[in-house]
């Protein structure tokens, strides 16, 4: 009994977690150089996640793991999102993205605008697949980046489905009036005589 209650004093009290330590933010995309990103394909995605910004207003970080980290990704990514201020200066609110360092699992913290549903959280969650290999760690990388800007982007878009039925007035008039004649036919057929 004084083990479990010293155990919910310990985890109420927030000790027996493990701190999150996060590195310096290095732009949209801060991916430490432990991690083997190439140059190259850092800048394509930092220059991705810029025209994203651009695009929808949403400020979109990512932070690219070097390490497993001590804590769950849902809480690295909330903490990131705090610490560096994401979102705070743009009008559409922000997305952090944390990605392991496999590229097998992601997360994602938002600003209370919410600029992604939960639907497209797993929808981009599920592009990451479990046989992901280290070495393809950069493309998935990509993947998600891209996923998650498409998304941001729709979003943002209305689009036209179709025009409105008050342009084919003719149509409208003749749908009437045969609704009409069909509930007309319908009282003459079911009336009966009254049985005397």
């Amino acid at each position: 009994m004084k083990r479990l209650l010293l155990m919910l004093l310990l985890s109420s009290a927030g000790w027996g977690q493990a701190p999150i330590f996060l590195p310096g933010i290095e732009g949209h995309l801060t991916a430490p150089p432990d991690t083997h990103l190439p140059l190259l394909t850092k800048r394509a995605l930092e220059m991705s996640l810029d025209q994203a910004k651009e695009e929808t207003k949403v400020d979109f970080a990512v932070l690219y793991l070097s390490a497993p980290p001590t804590a769950p990704l849902t809480a690295v990514a909330q903490k990131a999102l705090e610490t560096w201020n994401i979102g705070k200066d743009q009008a559409n609110g922000g997305v952090m993205l944390v990605v392991s360092p496999d590229a097998r699992d992601c997360d994602f913290a938002q600003t209370a605008g919410q600029p992604l549903s939960l639907r497209s959280i797993v929808r981009v969650k599920q592009a990451l697949q479990p046989g992901n290999r280290p070495a393809r760690a950069a493309d998935a990388l990509a993947s998600v980046i891209e996923r998650t800007r498409r998304i941001l982007r729709q979003g943002r878009e209305v689009k036209v489905v179709g025009m409105p039925l008050a342009r084919r007035p003719e149509r409208a008039g003749r749908y009437a009036l045969g609704s009409v004649v069909v509930v007309l036919l319908a009282l003459f057929l079911t009336w009966k005589k009254p049985v005397s």
